[in-house]
């Protein structure tokens, strides 16, 4: 008996000594999470307060340039027109056509006024020596469209011709600040560039206030649409000429794309530049005077926006094109009764030691597919040959019209201008 209660008491003993010990490992499992949930939350204050500081000391990784695209229909803003009541005395209708008239220029003037602070002017300087030995500085200026802020540069659209072989380049905001920019991209056949302007050379107010242009798309004009020359269309800065369209986007096929052209009435002057805008204050057009043929010559050419946005993103990220080395038309019901061939897009000029002509393609040949993707247009050739980069090698499929339209599969390396 007395064994047994010893035993018991044993048991006693070590149950009163195991019980503190779990109470201290759950204090202690208490104390490490109420530490974890301190350190959390002052990690949490600490990393929101110096996120500001360590953003500005590493930098923001810069994104792709998109510009905004869409095929859908703008709306578009009503010009005033006279209706005058059949009571009214010719008077009253001769004031009510003079107000209405007003109004229209005043609402012209609107659009102007909110387009021109994403004009600037850009100066070229060239420099040279003349017979005797003398050097002189040489200076011409033209417009410039602001289409961009990469966080790193102001990027500024202008005529190819006017900034080529320039020594210095500068540009004026519409605050008359000036600053140096340099020439960041081109593309010579389209005739136009890219120019930059560092962001570091300008200050924080001023870079708040820069307003880059409104893209609007050109797949519904019309003619007889009233629209807007901005820039230097006549060859004066910050001058405006008002107008319309005055005939259907007509396609140009240009090296490895096409582009679409429209003309307006506006007088042509060959020292001026700038931009359409339709009367929502957006971008519909590029004047050009690359493209000049008889038929056009005297009068406002331009490029249409729509066409030349994909080349504008390459050139605004600075992405090096590839190049292929074809003019080629797309195959219209007309073209495919003559040639017997309905698909792809139909070889009119093959580049001299260019991709394309050192894989064998000829003039007549009808490229039907990239890497068994179809081609549809110049278009889609364009967007395809966009996924390529420097020494990759395609598989070209063609028709050779030349050959009883016999089906050809050319490897073509590509390569960049």
């Amino acid at each position: 008996m007395a064994n047994v209660n010893r035993e018991e008491k044993s048991y006693s003993f070590v149950e009163e000594k195991i019980l503190p010990k779990r109470k201290r490992r759950v204090k202690r499992i208490l104390f490490t999470v109420l530490q974890a949930i301190i350190f959390g939350v002052v990690s949490c204050f600490v990393f929101i307060c110096a996120y500001p500081y360590l953003s500005d000391l590493l930098g923001k990784p810069s994104e792709p340039i998109k510009l905004p695209s869409t095929t859908s229909a703008p709306e578009k803003t009503a010009v005033p027109t006279a209706t005058p009541k059949p009571s009214e005395s010719p008077k009253d209708r001769d004031s009510i056509s003079i107000s209405d008239i007003r109004e229209t220029q005043r609402l012209y003037q609107g659009i102007a006024n909110e387009v021109n602070p994403s004009i600037v002017t850009v100066t070229m300087v060239k420099k040279g020596v003349d017979l005797f030995n003398n050097s002189y500085e040489n200076t011409n200026t033209t417009s410039g469209i602001i289409l961009a802020n990469s966080g790193e540069n102001i990027l500024i659209l202008v005529d190819y011709k006017r900034v080529k072989n320039s020594n210095k380049i500068k540009v004026t905001f519409q605050n008359d600040i000036t600053v140096e920019g340099t020439l960041f991209n081109s593309s010579k056949e389209l005739g136009i560039a890219v120019i930059a302007v560092s962001v570091d050379k300008l200050s924080v107010s001023m870079i708040e206030e820069i307003k880059a242009a409104k893209l609007g798309e050109s797949y519904v004009l019309e003619e007889g649409d009233p629209i807007i020359a901005l820039g230097n269309p006549n060859g004066y800065m910050y001058s405006m000429e008002q107008g319309t369209i005055t005939n259907q986007v007509q396609s140009a096929y240009i090296t490895d794309h096409k582009v679409e052209l429209f003309n307006t009435n506006i007088e042509d002057n060959s020292n001026g530049n700038g931009i359409i805008v339709n009367l929502d204050g957006e971008i519909i057009g590029l004047i050009s005077h690359t493209f000049k043929k008889d038929l056009n010559e005297n009068i406002n050419t331009c490029l249409a926006i729509s066409s030349v946005k994909p080349i504008l993103e390459l050139l605004l990220n600075k992405t090096q094109m590839v190049y292929f080395g074809v003019v080629a038309n797309d195959v219209t019901s007309e073209i495919a009764s003559i040639i017997g061939v309905d698909k792809g897009v139909y070889v009119t000029e093959v580049a001299a030691d260019s991709p394309a002509f050192q894989a064998g393609i000829i003039t007549g040949d009808v490229i039907q597919s990239i890497d068994d993707k179809n081609v549809a247009s110049m278009t889609s050739f364009f967007d395809i040959l966009s996924d390529y980069r420097k020494d990759d090698t395609i598989k070209v499929k063609v028709i050779r019209t030349t050959d009883n339209k016999k089906e050809v599969t050319l490897k073509v390396t590509l390569k960049t201008h």
